[in-house]
């Protein structure tokens, strides 16, 4: 008789052999051609097989490219379950493990943005230091560039001084006085000659240039009269645009302040101007004159601001011959040694230049 045996395998569990895997064993004896069977029937197995050691026929598997027999993966199985069992509270620290694990994944999550928020936060604070050292700079060059005034590009052709000092008392200026002493030379027009008609008769103790004249009032040429409105001392002469006049002309003059001014006293800040003039015109025209003061350092460079009186237009007299008071004052800046007086007269209409201006005053004090 032959034994044919059909073997049902029981699946295995996906992640390890199991210890007790079983297989079902179905046979049915065939009767031989002959028909001889055994009388003890010694050869009949068991309806059921309880364990696959049973089987004759052996089923083997590869792994790494070799046959294992399966009596040895039953083998490694059970040392692997030995070895690591998930449900063996003994083996606890590898959930440990795990939860320490996700722990510091967390951790790593949230610290990361609160680490961009810090590092957008310092790069912003960077430029924004950067940027006001950047204007910081700006504004210290700016100071420190002032350009010098455009002494050269004048036309200094004559120089007529006298030694003489203008010690006239200002008494008529809508405000105190401060200092009786005048530091320009012939402000009020008082020094040398002056003229009467279309003559010219240049300023003493000034530079000049151009056809700006000392006048007298009640002149035939300038026609300003002693009674229009103007300083109550005005004396007897003014300074005027002069006949035929190119459309600017000017004087000026240098007051050397470090002669009288201990220096010191200047850069402590503790020395102030006072400057003063009376400045008009004629009638409706539009004439005018305007004078400015510049501080200078030990190099003839411009330092602080310039101060400008006027002009006085023709609305603001009111269309009327006269001069008004304009006046400026402040603390002297600091490395200014000379100060530098610039008297402007400009033609607008006709063929003189009838603008006017007397008793320019320039005082220091403390």
């Amino acid at each position: 008789m032959v034994k044919v045996i059909r073997i049902k395998r029981i699946q295995r569990n996906s992640r390890f052999w199991m210890q007790n895997s079983r297989d079902s064993v179905n046979y049915e004896p065939i009767s031989a051609p002959h028909q001889c069977q055994s009388s003890n029937n010694e050869s009949i197995l068991s309806a059921s097989v309880k364990h696959s050691s049973a089987i004759s026929q052996s089923v083997s598997y590869k792994r790494n490219n070799q046959v294992v027999p399966d009596d040895q993966q039953m083998s490694d199985a059970r040392n692997s379950i030995d070895k690591i069992n998930i449900l063996d509270s003994s083996n606890n620290n590898l959930f440990d493990i795990d939860k320490n694990e996700e722990q510091a994944r967390r951790r790593k999550r949230y610290a990361f943005p609160w680490m961009k928020l810090w590092s957008c936060c310092l790069i912003c604070a960077a430029l924004i230091l950067i940027g006001l050292i950047v204007a910081i700079a700006i504004l210290l060059s700016r100071h420190n560039s002032n350009t010098t005034m455009p002494i050269d590009a004048i036309d200094n052709t004559t120089v007529a001084t006298i030694p003489t000092t203008d010690t006239s008392t200002f008494t008529t200026s809508p405000t105190t006085t401060i200092s009786q002493s005048n530091w320009l030379v012939n402000g009020a027009a008082e020094n040398g000659p002056c003229s009467a008609n279309a003559s010219i008769v240049y300023p003493k103790g000034w530079n000049y240039n151009g056809s700006i004249t000392q006048e007298y009032y009640n002149s035939s040429e300038a026609e300003v009269l002693s009674t229009d409105p103007g300083p109550s001392n005005r004396g007897d002469c003014f300074f005027y645009g002069g006949p035929l006049s190119p459309s600017v002309t000017s004087m000026w003059q240098y007051v050397n302040m470090t002669g009288s001014i201990d220096p010191v006293l200047i850069d402590n800040q503790t020395v102030y101007f006072n400057f003063t003039a009376w400045l008009g015109g004629y009638e409706e025209q539009q004439d005018n004159a305007q004078a400015t003061s510049t501080f200078l350092n030990q190099t003839s460079q411009q330092v602080g601001s310039s101060f400008t009186l006027g002009p006085v237009t023709n609305i603001q007299r009111s269309n009327q011959t006269s001069l008004l008071f304009r006046s400026s004052n402040g603390l002297v800046p600091v490395g200014t040694r000379s100060c530098l007086v610039m008297i402007k007269i400009t033609i607008f209409q006709g063929t003189d230049n009838d603008g006017s201006i007397d008793n320019i005053h320039l005082h220091f004090y403390q």
